[in-house]
């Protein structure tokens, strides 16, 4: 098959799944001439870059939301589109947006602080509330089309179904006009520290309980405040999980 797309985003959040995901891409692309892989987004609205694709071959690039800053990607791209309005409108481009489940997500994020050791409690929980969590509500409201800010073409990748359903992944690369290799299902990259929990050892990829880590923390009253009606009610719209 041949690929529709030349020019492949991945937005995604920390903790939530997107090296596994941008890995895996780079192994449904990698056999095609001319493919390219950016783990750092370059300014995906300037024109350098637009002229480069231009002339032909494949990119691939992740960007993180841009922590600190409510609505981050999704709030850049609303800017940077109104200043460049082919942006919005190239169509050998697609915008793939990842989330993972709160809890596990959160839970990732507190696993990871105890073993960096990175501020205090207090210093951290903060940054979740103010931070991490404002921006995962935008996402979600944009997969669950309450908000428009991406372009129609867009398409909204369940961590949660990517990880355990390889028909979910079958029909995900068949939009990018792809067929199923899964070579790098099992890839665990060394970038972030692999899992918060398991680090990059041993066990591998589908092995490891990443739907399952909210269960470490459920009896942790700090983790358990993080949840306020809204956060659960998204949760529950967008992945039909609340396990709390």
């Amino acid at each position: 098959m041949t690929p529709i797309y030349n020019d492949v985003y991945l937005f995604c959040m920390g903790r939530g799944g997107g090296n596994a995901i941008l890995y895996w891409l780079q192994g449904e692309f990698e056999d095609m001439d001319g493919f390219m892989i950016k783990r750092g987004m370059p300014r995906y609205f300037s024109e350098e870059h637009f002229q480069n694709i231009k002339k032909g071959g494949y990119f691939l690039a992740r960007q993180n939301m841009l922590q600190g800053k409510e609505l981050g990607c999704l709030g850049e791209f609303e800017k940077e589109a109104k200043k460049n309005p082919w942006a919005n409108t190239y169509g050998r481009r697609v915008i793939l947006y990842s989330l993972r489940d709160p809890f596990n997500m959160l839970a990732s994020w507190l696993k990871n602080w105890e073993k960096v050791e990175k501020g205090t409690k207090r210093e951290r929980n903060d940054y979740l509330y103010r931070q991490i969590i404002p921006e995962w509500k935008a996402l979600a409201r944009e997969a669950l089309k309450e908000t428009s800010i991406l372009p129609d073409s867009s398409v909204f990748v369940s961590y949660n179904q990517w990880f355990s359903d390889v028909n979910y992944r079958k029909d995900l690369v068949f939009k990018l006009g792809l067929s199923l290799k899964d070579k790098k299902i099992n890839y665990v990259s060394r970038r972030g520290g692999g899992s918060s929990f398991s680090g990059h050892r041993k066990k591998r990829g589908t092995k490891l309980d990443v739907l399952n880590r909210w269960s470490f923390y459920k009896n942790n009253k700090a983790y358990m405040r993080l949840f306020d009606p809204e956060l659960r009610e998204l949760s529950r719209e967008l992945f039909n999980f609340d396990p709390l």
